[in-house]
């Protein structure tokens, strides 16, 4: 019997993880949207969330992508502690201009995302950190362990969503509940990757790995931008109510490529890292991840297509929202 390839055991992991989590997210999404919360409440979230996913890619500098390529594990866990020490600092400069334009009677912050706002640095340094932990996995090989922290942040945000819902919290408690998922995931990775966050941070890092804030962090703000400004600009055009609703349709079409992006280029990202530093060619494994990509994609995003318009119908429709009861 042929041994199944150790790629496709991590690819199957991240996959099976990634699709419960989304599972849950969005059957919690469905059940906030329609008895809970206004379309206005969720746009807020989804404003929220964009922006701080944009920050959190500035935050980081991009230099998670370096850990693939660290010399030793021990590297690899000093620069995440750097990450994590230079987003946290992000962070709290974005709470302290919140706070600032509060005190200084300019609302329009506040306006624009309500409860969610004060929220944003804490969105902001959860990402930052899970995005670079899930890096750490990566290398380290435990994707089963990336798996199982995403179900269990997925869980926490699905629960605390629904549970804000029931108390009234607005969006703000959306966003709360956002943010304890991913700092419960965050956390429960730090402790399988043997992450200790006490110790020496070894800042000359950065100027080791500069070629990534220097080459890869302006595209990546880019792309987080024609995804992540998408969101507070259909909240200026068209009102909260509608970015509220684009943000629903956006999750449900962009589950599928999280199902696929995530879980390859976790996997593959380590195993062409490795090969560098081993001094082999990546152009053959790179072509082969490609076409097999273009393959799989065709019978997940086409249900989508044809299928999305229905699911959105069917959310906003046919069940009684919390203004109709």
């Amino acid at each position: 019997m042929a041994r199944v390839p150790r790629s496709v055991v991590d690819v199957a992991h991240l996959v099976w993880g990634t699709a419960a989590s989304q599972v849950v997210l969005l059957a919690s999404t469905v059940v906030c949207a329609r008895w809970f919360f206004t379309d206005a409440e969720l746009g807020e979230l989804s404003t929220a969330v964009a922006v701080a996913t944009i920050l959190a890619t500035v935050a980081t500098l991009r230099l998670e992508m370096a850990l693939p390529l660290a010399r030793t594990d021990r590297e690899a866990r000093d620069l995440v502690r750097v990450v994590l020490a230079g987003s946290a600092g992000v962070a709290a400069v974005v709470g302290l201009l919140v706070a600032g334009l509060e005190l200084a009677g300019v609302h329009w912050w506040t306006a624009a995302l309500g409860g969610a706002a004060w929220w944003v640095p804490a969105v902001v340094l959860a990402t930052a950190a899970y995005q670079t932990l899930r890096m750490l996995q990566s290398r380290l090989g435990q994707f089963r362990h990336t798996s199982e922290s995403g179900v269990t942040g997925a869980v926490v945000t699905g629960l605390g969503q629904v549970a804000a819902g029931m108390a009234g919290s607005g969006s703000g408690g959306l966003t709360a509940a956002y943010a304890l998922g991913r700092a419960v995931s965050d956390l429960q990775m730090a402790r399988r990757a043997g992450l200790r966050v006490a110790g020496r941070l070894r800042w000359w890092l950065v100027r080791r790995w500069r070629r990534f804030p220097v080459w890869v962090l302006l595209p990546a703000v880019l792309n987080a931008l024609s995804v992540g400004a998408v969101a507070p600009l259909v909240q200026a055009w068209y009102g909260k109510e509608v970015a509220g609703q684009f943000g629903l349709a956006q999750r449900l079409l962009m589950a599928p490529a999280a199902l696929l992006g995530q879980a390859v280029a976790g996997v593959f990202f380590a195993r062409f890292a490795a090969m560098v530093r081993e001094g082999r060619s990546t152009t053959s494994t790179v072509v082969t991840v490609a076409e097999a990509l273009a393959c799989v994609s065709l019978p997940v995003f086409v249900p989508f297509v044809v299928l999305g318009p229905d699911a959105v119908s069917y959310t906003h429709l046919t069940l009684p929202t919390n203004r109709e009861v």
